[in-house]
């Protein structure tokens, strides 16, 4: 018998349009007084996740999902218009999604957990997400548009980005679009038998005919020189990619 996943996962695309960019205490000064911004790179940091029941469905559940991009910006001020500053924030998206997980009616314990914690029925949850596509960026002032201040930020994306998030209040703002391809799974134990077959010990005699040998030597001279290692492929053998 052999433990494997069973799984039901949706493959999404999703054009995430003007998410704002959060700064901490030591870069919104600086985007206070920048008059031209350019996107350098976005890495998606962080996803966090969590798994519900849905109620009166049973064996659905509800995903959310909240993503965390680390953004990186060049910054023009007119105090060095050649000289961008190199800035870093934090954009924030959330998704719901829901998918059918099945049932479970056990509790699975494993080798590398205390005896008192255990799985429970819900299904585990996961997300494969390709790395982000920056489509816009711009910058705004937060009088013609609606700026918000961030607080409650995951410890594991605070320690990323020097000073703090909480409390600030920019004055000028920054937006980006972006574009993601992920795909969401939700995966539960299950087992499975695989038959076993009766097994024969083979002779000790090679197909030509030629018993083995020993000898390292004999066995290496019959070894097919391998000439295509040393010349390129030919036209026929490449692939149409």
């Amino acid at each position: 018998m052999k433990s494997l996943l069973k799984d039901a996962h949706s493959s999404d695309r999703d054009c995430l349009e003007d998410l704002q960019v959060y700064f901490t205490d030591c870069a919104q000064p600086v985007i206070d007084r920048t008059h031209h911004i350019k996107c350098r790179e976005v890495e998606l940091t962080y996803v966090h996740i969590e798994v519900e029941s849905v109620p009166f469905n049973k064996g659905f559940y509800t995903v959310d999902l909240t993503f965390f991009f680390t953004v990186k910006i060049a910054a023009y001020t007119c105090n060095a218009p050649s000289n961008p500053v190199e800035l870093a924030g934090i954009a924030v998206f959330n998704k719901k999604i829901v998918l059918y997980g099945s049932e479970g009616n056990v509790k699975v314990f494993s080798t590398n957990q205390c005896s008192s914690e255990c799985h429970g029925q819900e299904p585990n949850a996961t997300v494969q997400v390709a790395e982000p596509v920056c489509l816009e960026c711009r910058l705004m002032d937060c009088c013609n548009c609606f700026c918000e201040p961030l607080c409650g930020m995951p410890e594991c994306i605070c320690n990323c980005i020097e000073g703090n998030f909480c409390g600030v209040v920019p004055n000028r703002a920054v937006f980006v679009t972006l574009g993601i391809f992920y795909i969401v799974s939700l995966e539960r134990s299950t087992h499975i038998m695989i038959p076993s077959y009766d097994y024969k010990i083979p002779e000790n005699c090679c197909p030509d005919g030629n018993c083995l040998t020993d000898n390292p030597c004999m066995l290496f001279n019959k070894m097919k020189f391998p000439y295509e290692e040393f010349n390129p492929p030919k036209l026929d053998d490449l692939s149409n990619d």
